[in-house]
């Protein structure tokens, strides 16, 4: 498994609000935007962190099974590798501080994973392929923000460590995915319902997949953003879209901080990268 890291932003504050206004618009954005979409699209999320060297035993983890009771599930697997953006240059990097293996614990239903490595810790909430990705079962930021922040505490507590302490970068993923030919008869089209377009078509048949991948620098969060835009086919044959932000940076002012001001940035991309007609439908 790929983690996209050492990025992402957020748009800038305006200075001259203060400190507690500016976390006061932070929180009613988040309130709006979790009460409003109600139906979105969002299939995962994915909120991570990773150490300025090995901060977590794996012997102490595996040996003690910890976190076992609620992440019954687990998984052994090669460690996370991670990616660059430097200049315009992607690059893949595996961390010298990684250790040999990745420990992934899910839940019974699937719907948790927490991924624990030497130098990194990474908690995806998931939505199972066959649950309706309109259907109102997205449960929030701000619930999928406190597991995350409960999880690291209580690893945190059986291990003596400060997980909130030696970060060196943070890590805030969403992927969204709905079926687009419910909404357009062929992929031309796509500019109706997001704010991208196709080159012109060059047959009657027109696009039937889209593979699209943007990368940026954001100073405000000290790192840098990706956003792949693509088509797949769902196990029941339907046609979806797939749209998957990550943003990640270096926490300077503390990883809540940044984590609060990456989830901003992720309202203000779902905001902006879909029509407000298809967004109605998610109301």
């Amino acid at each position: 498994m790929e983690v996209v890291c050492a990025r992402k932003g957020t748009e800038g504050s305006n200075p001259s609000l203060s400190v507690a206004q500016g976390f006061l618009s932070m929180g009613v954005m988040i309130s709006f935007m979790e009460k409003r979409y109600s139906k979105a699209p969002i299939s995962e999320v994915i909120i991570g962190v990773g150490y300025k060297g090995p901060k977590i035993s794996l012997d102490t983890v595996l040996g003690n099974a910890l976190l076992s009771d609620k992440f019954p599930i687990l998984e052994i697997n090669p460690p996370l590798t991670f990616t660059n953006l430097d200049g315009f240059q992607l690059k893949t990097l595996l961390s010298q501080n990684s250790g040999p293996i990745l420990a992934m614990r899910r839940t019974v239903d699937q719907k948790w994973l927490i991924q624990i490595q030497a130098d990194m810790v990474f908690f995806n909430w998931i939505r199972p392929d066959t649950e309706p990705v309109t259907a109102g079962h997205y449960i929030g930021f701000s619930a999928v923000k406190k597991e995350f922040f409960s999880v690291l505490s209580m690893l945190g507590d059986h291990l003596k460590q400060n997980l909130l302490d030696d970060i060196i970068f943070s890590h805030l993923s969403y992927l969204d995915r709905f079926p687009w030919k419910s909404e357009i008869p062929e992929l031309s089209q796509i500019s109706q319902i997001m704010n991208i377009s196709t080159p012109p078509k060059f047959s009657e048949e027109g696009y039937n997949n889209i593979f699209s991948h943007f990368t940026f620098h954001d100073a405000s969060i000290q790192g840098f953003g990706i956003i792949n835009i693509n088509t797949s086919t769902s196990f029941d044959g339907s046609q979806l879209m797939r749209i998957e932000s990550s943003l990640q940076g270096n926490p300077s002012d503390g990883f809540k901080d940044w984590l609060e001001r990456a989830h901003i940035k992720q309202c203000d991309i779902f905001e902006k990268i879909f029509k407000e007609g298809i967004k109605k439908t998610w109301e």
